[in-house]
């Protein structure tokens, strides 16, 4: 007998022969009817109609996992002349399919770690960024803290006209608050034994700011004052001071 009637004993469709006491195990191959499913698959055996419904295939349980058109390995076990078992034992080709599968699993997880790893450092240097600007913003901050800062008093304004009377034009430097009034402190708040006050005047008609040297008569104070008198204009000029260094 062979495996197609003993699938037609297996469906019913055949009377089996007297009984046998010897169990025998039948190999046969079907291609699966879809992928299984609850450890079951339709498998469809070839050859004549073995259902009672003419269908082709038949469920089978299975002890792998199978894809819709895979061909599978069928195992038929009992005595000859009765009703066999049905198992699905393989898939052809199965063993390369789940290798294929492992070496994608590990591939994922090999890109995995990397993007995690590139994460962490993509983290660690957006700290590292941080921290620096922090650094920086810290610093920024010191060093406002320890600018000096300048204004000008005067008691007629900036710009002069030789029709007007004398002026005191006055330099106001403060750091933190408080007022620096000489050379020396000056330069004590600078920690620069160069620094001091620089005075420039454009006059009417001039494009260029032109300094004035630390001896002219207009200067006093250290270069904290400048005092303009009408001889000193001859049309119209404005002035402004800088702190300087070497």
């Amino acid at each position: 007998m062979g495996y197609v009637d003993d699938l037609a004993v297996l469906a019913g469709l055949a009377p089996g022969t007297e009984s046998r006491q010897s169990t025998n195990v039948h190999a046969a191959t079907g291609i699966a009817h879809g992928d299984s499913s609850d450890g079951r698959v339709l498998v469809d055996m070839g050859g004549v109609s073995i259902t009672g419904d003419g269908s082709q295939y038949v469920s089978v349980p299975t002890m792998v996992d199978v894809r819709d058109g895979d061909e599978v390995h069928v195992e038929l076990v009992g005595a000859d002349g009765t009703a066999k078992s049905m198992v699905v034992t393989g898939v052809v080709g199965g063993g390369d399919r789940t290798r294929t599968d492992v070496d994608n699993a590990v591939s994922d997880a090999s890109q995995a770690v990397s993007d995690a790893s590139q994460a962490v450092d993509t983290a660690g240097k957006a700290a590292d960024t941080a921290a620096t600007a922090k650094q920086s913003a810290d610093k920024a901050i010191a060093e406002t803290k320890d600018l000096v800062t300048l204004r000008i008093d005067s008691s007629r304004g900036t710009v002069f006209k030789n029709s007007e009377v004398s002026t005191v034009l006055t330099v106001r430097c403060y750091k933190r608050g408080a007022e620096i009034t000489t050379r020396e402190g000056l330069r004590d708040a600078l920690s620069d034994q160069t620094a001091r006050i620089r005075w420039y005047v454009l006059r009417e008609g001039d494009t260029d700011w032109v300094s004035l040297a630390d001896s002219d008569p207009m200067l006093s104070n250290d270069g904290f004052t400048l005092t303009v008198t009408p001889n000193d204009v001859t049309v119209k000029c404005t002035f402004k001071a800088e702190i300087v260094t070497d």
